[in-house]
């Protein structure tokens, strides 16, 4: 149990625990390789006003893990081949320009609201499992997408493969999403190209807009899965209403 510390410029490996502390406070981890341990870093108890900063986070069960505290922040790491990449259990932490790769079932998991901004994923079951309010967050190769659930703001979500799950109260601003059709007869002889779709699970009450998308003439959200043809709007920002593909078509 150690407060008012820093570590830094250390590399630890094979352990259970990289890093271990219960009821930490105004702890600084920088500059830091913590690799191959079942928990790489564990913060336990009441964590306040902590930093976890510039470090590798390799090939742990739990890469980075808070069970509750506030004001904890978590910036400019490199999280790799973990199980949970970064996992938190309270609110009001900030996690900012984190980058997790390969090998992680869930990149980042949330269960309260965070602040979270400039979070990139690559592989793992989830990449992202957001709670609130998010900001310039991507998720590239995973195999389910992102599930964003709760209520807030998510602004400049890319999502490469998989789908985006959303049982959501709030805005979502869905800049790409990979995998849907490039073209669509709706049935009423007008075909739309350039597709980019999303998966809704459940009945949000979002509203939901594409952004960054090219210059084009129409814009038209339909719902390809439930009912081909079934155009519920003709511009870039719609009101879902229950389960199904929808796609915004473009030309």
């Amino acid at each position: 149990t150690f407060q008012n510390s820093t570590i830094e410029n250390s590399y630890i490996s094979a352990n259970v625990w990289g890093i271990y502390d219960v009821n930490p406070e105004n702890v600084i981890i920088n500059n830091d390789t913590i690799s191959a341990n079942i928990f790489g870093i564990d913060f336990d108890g009441n964590a306040i006003n902590n930093y976890i900063e510039n470090s590798n986070v390799n090939a742990n069960i739990f890469g980075i893990k808070i069970n509750n505290g506030n004001n904890n922040y978590i910036e400019n790491n490199i999280i790799n081949a973990n199980i949970f990449g970064i996992n938190l259990g309270s609110s009001g932490n900030t996690i900012n320009n984190d980058t997790i790769y390969v090998g992680s079932v869930f990149g980042l998991y949330e269960s309260s609201p965070n602040n979270i901004s400039n979070v990139v994923t690559y592989g793992g079951i989830f990449g992202l499992y957001i709670v609130g309010n998010a900001t310039n967050i991507s998720s590239y190769n995973s195999q389910l997408g992102i599930s964003i659930n709760g209520q807030g703001y998510i602004q400049n979500l890319t999502v490469s493969t998989g789908s985006i799950d959303i049982s959501y109260n709030g805005n979502a601003f869905i800049n790409y999403a990979s995998g849907y059709p490039s073209t669509v007869n709706p049935g009423n002889g007008i075909t739309y190209n350039y597709a980019e779709g999303i998966l809704l699970i459940g009945s949000p009450t979002a509203n939901i807009t594409f952004i960054n998308v090219p210059s084009a003439t129409s814009y038209v959200v339909e719902k390809i899965v439930g009912g081909i043809g079934n155009v519920i709007s003709t511009n870039t920002t719609f009101s879902p209403s229950g389960f199904g593909v929808y796609a915004l078509y473009y030309s």
